[in-house]
């Protein structure tokens, strides 16, 4: 199974009230989930939470993705993506472009984070502001829908984003008793 999108550019994203689809019954507590994705997921999978590296590299963002961080169309970003898998299976590919500006002082450490979670630096920080921006629904390399939403964090560094995709194909997670989750089958 391919876990990334078959292309990353000239995606159409909605806001919530524009979306042309209805979100799928069982993506809407995690695609309108306000909080970390990272910390529902790790609750939800009892302790058999990991994120796995995919690639992490400076490279020219996609024009939409230099557009959404209002960066030049050449400028070079750090490009990280990663699964989150979830008791061996994995839930989501996440996208996360670091603008070069972004990589000084105390955000410097984004840059070695490896199969640590980007989230648990973004919500430990009082000083980030998240802003969701939109909703997409794209199809990876098997012509299967992949649920993606993509946000804007804020930092007193400058601005970074996260896009992060739902993949198909998995057991659905739905809430559980206290804020868990578990697998429909």
């Amino acid at each position: 199974m391919s876990a990334r999108p078959a292309c990353l550019e000239n995606i159409c994203w909605y806001s919530r009230e524009m979306l042309p689809w209805p979100i799928p019954p069982n993506l809407q507590p995690w695609l309108l989930h306000g909080g970390s994705l990272t910390e529902r997921l790790q609750s939800s999978c009892g302790g058999a939470f990991r994120v796995e590296l995919l690639s992490q590299a400076w490279q020219v963002p996609s024009p939409d993705e230099c557009r959404f961080l209002k960066i030049s169309p050449a400028a070079c970003a750090n490009v990280r993506e990663v699964l989150l898998v979830c008791g061996g299976v994995p839930q989501v590919f996440a996208r996360s472009i670091l603008p070069a500006d972004l990589l000084h002082g105390g955000a410097s450490c984004l840059l070695s984070l490896g199969d640590k979670p980007l989230g648990h630096f973004l919500f430990s920080r009082s000083t980030v502001q998240r802003r969701f921006v939109g909703f997409a629904r794209v199809m990876n390399e098997r012509n299967q829908p992949l649920w993606g939403r993509r946000s804007f964090f804020s930092l007193p560094e400058g601005g970074l984003s996260v896009y992060e995709y739902f993949l198909p194909g998995q057991p659905p997670l739905r809430p559980g008793k206290e804020g868990s989750c578990v697998s429909e089958s």
